[in-house]
């Protein structure tokens, strides 16, 4: 950089030293006399000769004062740079502390989290754990055979549900392991109502599905029967008995539980009007029964 500057200032002292040297040194005129008469003419003037040496002093004169602009520039720009410095540390002491007191606390809030978490999976294995318990129990029970009244009705239902939706072929197969479940729910829950009740209803409705209606009647009434001794006669058994009658084409039975069911369960009215077309298909058209849709006595 600073060769390029030391050729472009003698370039430039050789173009404009012959001119200004020239300017200096030019010899002064004399004075014109006033009287017209005795006038003179002053001699020539002439250009005085620059000299090589002078050209030179002016050239390192430009020199000297473009070598002191440079080492200026040079300290000037070395200071500014001492003082970006010096901010920039500045800067970065404060940017790091701040840094610090705002990655600390954040640091804290995700091992929080991740405690959190870990307890949490901790807890859903234990859940897990010990569904899976439960479940082996229950399917070393049903191994064993000594399984309880509800899990043996729970296993008839899924029987009947089997042959139903995921194998209709085989249903005849399916209605009769459900209702050989069903039967040995009856034999485990020889004291318990409730259950006897359940069993017998959801037997009869396999009985029902095999085509069997007459036998299906006679098994609902056993499951009503169960029922009562419960203390309470299921509206939802008395409703499928209606059902029951009316595919044995019994109308009067059949209107007789539909009513009964009516009134136990008011919902039943929707029910009836429901299944008009499908098992009370043989009483919708007498008269009892719309009568007893369209005033029921709920009394």
């Amino acid at each position: 950089m600073k060769k390029q500057l030391i050729s472009i200032a003698l370039l430039f002292a050789a173009f404009l030293s012959p001119t200004l040297l020239a300017q200096t040194k030019t010899a002064p005129q004399q004075p014109i006399a006033t009287n017209t008469a005795s006038q003179t003419i002053p001699p020539a003037t002439r250009q005085p000769e620059v000299t090589t040496r002078e050209v030179f002093d002016a050239a390192k004169t430009l020199y000297e004062a473009s070598k002191q602009n440079i080492e200026h520039t040079e300290r000037m720009l070395k200071n500014i740079g001492y003082v970006a410095l010096f901010i920039f540390g500045v800067l970065a002491f404060f940017i790091g502390k701040n840094f610090r007191s705002v990655m600390v606390p954040f640091k804290k809030k995700l091992a929080e989290e991740e405690r959190t978490r870990t307890a949490n999976l901790a807890t859903q294995l234990a859940t897990v754990d010990k569904e899976i318990k439960e479940h082996k129990a229950k399917f070393e029970k049903i191994i064993r055979g000594d399984m309880d009244a509800a899990a043996r009705i729970c296993l008839g239902m899924t029987m009947i549900d089997l042959g139903e939706t995921i194998n209709p072929s085989a249903n005849e197969h399916y209605l009769s392991a459900g209702i050989e479940h069903f039967d040995k729910a009856l034999e485990v829950a020889a004291e318990d109502f409730s259950m006897r009740g359940l069993a017998l209803a959801y037997k009869a409705y396999a009985i029902k599905r095999q085509g069997n209606f007459e036998s299906a009647l006679d098994t609902i009434k056993l499951a009503i029967s169960q029922s009562e001794k419960a203390g309470r006669i299921s509206a939802t058994y008395l409703f499928n008995a209606a059902c029951y009658a009316s595919l044995s084409q019994k109308k009067t039975i059949a209107l007789a539980y539909l009513s009964q069911s009516i009134q136990a369960d008011a919902s039943n009215l929707n029910e009836a009007i429901e299944n008009k077309d499908t098992d009370l298909q043989f009483i919708c058209n007498s008269t009892e029964f719309k009568n007893l849709v369209k005033t029921p006595d709920l009394q």
